[in-house]
């Protein structure tokens, strides 16, 4: 068996790999969708290319405010998550979702 401390600390790892795995590749998946889509974007009405070109630009202040955001959002979650977990036994604990 588990105890409350261990089954805090799965759910907190558990969470904290599957949000830093979806922020990385969110960001990895969102600048390549960008590099494929903009050339395509990047003509007028006619099929002339515009000027002054598309360029990317990446508004880091813009950036790291919403990843701040995400960060304590998910951290309030995850914590409230395991306070959750605490308050019941073990054996519930464990069958969450069995349904």
């Amino acid at each position: 068996g588990l105890t409350q401390l261990q089954i805090g600390t799965v759910v907190l790892l558990e969470q904290v790999f599957v949000i830093a795995t979806g922020m990385a590749l969110g960001a990895w998946m969102g600048q390549n969708l960008g590099a494929i889509i903009m050339p395509f974007i990047a003509n007028d009405d006619i099929g002339t290319k515009v000027l002054p070109p598309f360029v990317t630009e990446i508004s880091w202040v813009a950036l790291i405010g919403t990843y701040a955001a995400m960060i304590v959002v998910f951290t309030a979650i995850t914590f409230s998550m395991i306070w959750f977990v605490r308050r019941i036994s073990v054996v519930t604990t464990l069958r969450i979702g069995e349904n």
